[in-house]
């Protein structure tokens, strides 16, 4: 009897019953955990998303913004790259557009520069 005493306190079910317990109570835990860093994870994305649709080029243009290049394709950023004369091409929020410069104005107070037969000189 002894023997059977013995045996059935070492029997692995008990012990196997509360690990398993255990078991299930980690898992509902790490799921949680899982379901609360996609959560986070999501919302970094969509305001890192949005930071950058802020940023985007065709958003800038919709803002009424517009890119100018030269007739060579070169991003126009300062009138000392263009001359009375030179042909331009400048994109829009819809659209885009060829013209010619009249006239460029210096930021340094200085006189503009027109061509000849310019609309001024009639």
């Amino acid at each position: 009897e002894w023997r059977a005493e013995r045996l059935s306190r070492s029997h692995p079910g008990p012990r196997l019953a509360v690990h398993a317990q255990a078991l299930e109570g980690h898992e509902r835990r790490l799921e949680r955990a899982v379901q609360a860093t996609l959560v986070r994870e999501r919302e970094r994305l969509a305001a890192l998303t949005g930071r950058l649709e802020g940023l985007s080029p065709l958003r800038v243009l919709a803002r009424g913004y517009s890119l100018t290049r030269t007739g060579g394709g070169e991003v126009v950023l300062n009138a000392d790259q263009l001359q009375p004369g030179d042909e331009i091409e400048t994109r829009l929020a819809e659209g885009s557009f060829r013209a010619q410069v009249l006239e460029t104005q210096r930021e340094s107070g200085a006189a503009p520069e027109r061509s000849e037969g310019s609309p001024e000189d009639s």
